[in-house]
């Protein structure tokens, strides 16, 4: 059968549907009068002609369309459906090579890398923590990291990759730094306590940074002079991780007991013969219930790739390659570029 064949029964099938419809604006022109003899009609005419024939005239368009006809009227009125074909063959949206970021990689987790990284924080939106084969990172490292990311409101999200069935850089997901804290302060109390003290000497540190803390102050918080000659006049409000390290290594001894009930002493969480290393499997069973697994291979064809971006959760989504961390892609900026290739527009010829 030809593209564009028609035969009496589905002209038949138009004209029932047309006489059914028009019955309908009749009854409606009882009930409410409209239509009515003096308006409506020729719009009620109209609408129903295009109901009963709707599927006509579709077969119609894209007929013309596959035969790219032309048509020209009177007033120099053009009507061109090969410019309609063109725009309807215009390729699928992809995404472009400059959206896959590989992102700032924090690949150990030495006081001085950690230091440095403390100090480009606030420049980063997003940090990528290589805990390798489980031998790169402590624990209480990447605790700092996040704490000192939710301090400083930035990296506003963390990247963790590692080693996975003797792979490197596999990606376990991404995680907001207050969520890391969450997790590990909530599993277990030695944690939570060392960020309390933490950020009790930063408050006070940004309170009272130029005074001489009097007698009683001192007894309460041994490290503020050493803290703010070492780590706060340098950096401001950064020196929370410089503290937190500290705290957990060396932890405040406990004060005059109250009540005449001596306080043990806190239990440090690293330093001599305790090495609290972190695994990708590890840090993944911690963070399960807060980690976000979007990823995009972009060794997939470009349909596929496109809805895994429409299908995010998140703010980014991971990308790989050969299974492998190959970048991040921002969701907003990449929706924006496929909308942006849609409305774009076939040059004239």
């Amino acid at each position: 059968m030809l593209p564009f064949s028609i035969n009496w029964r589905e002209v038949a099938i138009g004209v029932a549907v047309f006489i059914l419809v028009m019955i309908g604006f009749g009854v409606l022109a009882s009930a409410i009068h409209w239509p009515n003899e003096h308006d409506g009609w020729p719009l009620a005419v109209a609408v129903a002609a295009a109901i009963a024939f709707l599927p006509l005239i579709a077969r119609a368009l894209s007929f013309l369309q596959q035969s790219r006809a032309s048509f020209e009227g009177p007033f120099g009125f053009k009507l061109n459906f090969g410019a309609a074909a063109a725009l309807a063959t215009v390729g699928t949206a992809k995404l472009t090579e400059n959206l896959v970021q590989p992102g700032v990689q924090i690949t150990e987790s030495s006081f001085h890398e950690l230091n440095e990284a403390a100090l480009r924080a606030t420049e980063q939106t997003v940090a990528v923590i290589d805990l390798q084969d489980g031998r790169a990172w402590y624990k209480t490292r990447l605790f700092a990291v996040a704490a000192t990311a939710e301090i400083l409101n930035a990296p506003k999200s963390l990247v963790l990759v590692g080693q996975r069935g003797g792979q490197p850089m596999q990606p376990g997901g991404w995680i907001r730094p207050q969520d890391i804290v969450k997790a590990i302060t909530r599993s277990d109390p030695n944690y939570a306590d060392a960020w309390r003290r933490a950020r009790t000497y930063l408050h006070r540190l940004q309170a009272q940074a130029e005074e001489t803390p009097a007698a009683g102050a001192s007894l309460q918080f041994p490290k503020f002079q050493y803290y703010r000659d070492s780590a706060f006049k340098e950096v401001g409000a950064a020196a929370i991780l410089f503290i937190l390290v500290d705290q957990m290594r060396n932890p405040d001894l406990p004060g005059p007991p109250l009540a005449g009930a001596p306080q043990p002493p806190p239990a440090p969480l690293e330093g001599y013969a305790i090495e609290p290393w972190i695994t990708l499997g590890e840090a993944e069973a911690a963070f399960d219930a807060w980690l976000v697994r979007d990823a995009l291979d972009l060794a997939k064809p470009e349909n596929e790739q496109v809805a895994a971006i429409m299908a995010a959760k998140g703010d980014i989504v991971v990308a790989t390659r050969a299974g492998r961390y190959a970048g991040l892609i921002d969701v907003a900026l990449a929706e924006r570029e496929l909308l942006r290739q849609l409305l774009v527009r076939p040059a004239p010829a």
